[in-house]
C-alpha cells in the first residue's frame, strides 16, 4: 500500500478556478478478460453515445479489441465517513489494485474502459470533478473556486490485493459499503 497526502494551494491574489482528477491506470494482468471493476457505485452514467452502448457492461472486462472506442463512466460512490474505494480484480489469477480516498475530497469517481489492441487499460478515477470540462462543470455547481492562499488536501491509498482471499475480502468491504442498495445504471 502507498499513501498520499497532496496539497493545492493558490498562492495567488485572485480566487483561482481547481479540478484535480488522480489518474489510477490500471493495466494487464490486472485488466484481463474477466476481469471486473469493484466500486459501491449507487448510480452509474455513460459519458455518451458510445459509452451507453453495452452499458450494463460497465465493470466487467474483455481481451483485446481491434477497433475498441473507449467508454466513459462517471460513478456515484457510497461512502462510510467520507471512506470509500474503488478497483479492477482479476479472479482468475487472484490478483487486483485498488484505491481508497475521501469522498468528501474527491466526489467523482470516473471509470475510463479502453479494451482496445495496444491502448489496453482500465481508469479507475477520483476526482472533484467530471471530465466534461470547466464550463460545464461550472454551469452544474461542481467547480471549486480556491480563495487567496486557500489549500485543497486529498488523501489516498493506492495498493495491490495479492492473493484470491485478499481480492475476496474487498469485494466484502466494497458490497458493505453498499448494504441493501443496488446500482442504478442510468
Amino acid at each position: 500500500r502507498l499513501f498520499i497526502h497532496d496539497e493545492v494551494t493558490n498562492i495567488g491574489h485572485d480566487p483561482a478556478p481547481h479540478m484535480m482528477l488522480y489518474h489510477c491506470n490500471l493495466g494487464f494482468p490486472v485488466v484481463d478478460e474477466g476481469s471486473r471493476l469493484l466500486a459501491p457505485s449507487l448510480t452509474v452514467t455513460p459519458r455518451d453515445g458510445e459509452a451507453a452502448a453495452g452499458k450494463e457492461d460497465y465493470g466487467r472486462f474483455t481481451a483485446p479489441r481491434e477497433g475498441f472506442r473507449e467508454k466513459v463512466y462517471f460513478h456515484d460512490v457510497a461512502s462510510a465517513r467520507g471512506r470509500t474505494m474503488a478497483g479492477v480484480v482479476n479472479p482468475r489469477i487472484g490478483f487486483g489494485a485498488y484505491v481508497g480516498y475521501d469522498k468528501r475530497q474527491l466526489p467523482c469517481l470516473i471509470e475510463w474502459k479502453q479494451m482496445g489492441k495496444g491502448n489496453y487499460v482500465v481508469g479507475v478515477e477520483p476526482g472533484t470533478n467530471l471530465v466534461t470540462g470547466r464550463d460545464k462543470e461550472r454551469a452544474a455547481g461542481r467547480l471549486r473556486l480556491l480563495k487567496p492562499g486557500e489549500t485543497a488536501s486529498y488523501d489516498l491509498e493506492l495498493g495491490a490485493l495479492t492473493c484470491a482471499e485478499e481480492t475476496a475480502a474487498f469485494e466484502r468491504d466494497v458490497k458493505k459499503l453498499m448494504g441493501s442498495k443496488r446500482t442504478k445504471v442510468l
